[in-house]
């Protein structure tokens, strides 16, 4: 790990299926070392994943908090994560009694993540941010572009088909709705399509996603 001002790293822990189950901020052997308290790491340290590394305290605090923002947690009905607070400040941010808990999961049901925190889970994900010249063909594309009952009708039979996933690790498995599937794991099922379409060649740890008849 890198030393100094930008000693920090975000890092996950994965269940089997790859999905994250916990997001958190450390430096040096943290990721790999837990208090009886805490959150255990997964004891195939393969499943033990630095998302991003070599960064100052503020940077490290801020992408911990979207990674949480973005799987969301359990406690409070909004993910997938164990996380027991927001991240970025430590202990303060905890949920310390169920009543508390249940006012927030109450208040963030329904609740739609903010165009200013998407665009920020973006660029810190991707590092990446679309040309003017994409943004004026994407919508060229969609101007005037409407969806038919029969297209709807296609795409939602898609989405309940099951399919077949490969993984990158030769693993494979069938899924009922590739949609669904892709929101348990924490994934972008519009990923999973440019995979079966051809478009991309893998999303994220996915190399093929193909139809079962």
């Amino acid at each position: 790990m890198a030393s100094g001002k930008n000693q920090y790293y975000i890092y996950s822990y994965l269940r089997e299926d790859l999905s994250p189950y916990y997001i958190g901020k450390g430096s040096g052997r943290r990721a790999y070392t837990k208090g009886l308290k805490e959150v255990k790491p997964p004891k195939d340290k393969s499943r033990v994943r630095i998302l991003k590394a070599d960064l100052a305290e503020e940077e490290a605090f801020l992408l911990e908090k979207l990674y949480i923002l973005m799987f969301g947690r359990i406690d409070l009905g909004t993910g997938i994560l164990r996380n027991k607070s927001d991240g970025g400040d430590g202990a303060s941010g905890a949920i310390r009694n169920e009543e508390t808990r249940e006012k927030l999961r109450q208040a963030n049901l329904g609740k739609k993540r903010p165009k200013e925190v998407g665009e920020k889970i973006s660029k810190a994900l991707s590092g990446r941010k679309l040309s003017e010249e994409m943004k004026t063909k994407l919508r060229v594309g969609h101007k005037g572009r409407k969806c038919t009952e029969e297209h709807k009708k296609n795409v939602s039979k898609a989405k309940a088909s099951p399919h077949r996933i490969t993984f990158v690790d030769g693993r494979e498995i069938i899924v009922d709705n590739i949609m669904d599937f892709a929101r348990e794991i924490g994934y972008h099922y519009v990923g999973f399509y440019n995979v079966k379409s051809g478009h991309r060649k893998r999303h994220k740890d996915i190399i093929k996603v193909e139809l079962v008849n």
